[in-house]
């Protein structure tokens, strides 16, 4: 099993503290790109939802749970900051 895949799956083990009805996105899929984009040199916000963009199909994450409508808010909020 690859890193990536070990680093989702303890992030799916993770409580989820937003309401469910109002989650776009699985909080699994957002921390690993996080923490993959940070390795990989991200140093804003910007640059993480930047990367996101670019590596969602390598991370084969499809569809709605993954667009480009992420924005700095959602990312502070989902993250606590």
């Amino acid at each position: 099993m690859g890193i990536w895949k070990i680093l989702l799956k303890h992030f799916a083990e993770l409580h989820d503290p937003r309401v469910e009805r109002t989650r776009e996105h699985l909080l699994e899929e957002i921390l690993l790109m996080t923490v993959a984009a940070v390795l990989s040199g991200a140093g804003s916000w910007n640059e993480i939802k930047g990367y996101g963009k670019v590596k969602r199909l390598w991370f084969g994450i499809k569809g709605k749970r993954l667009k480009a409508g992420w924005d700095n808010d959602y990312l502070l909020q989902l993250l606590g900051i």
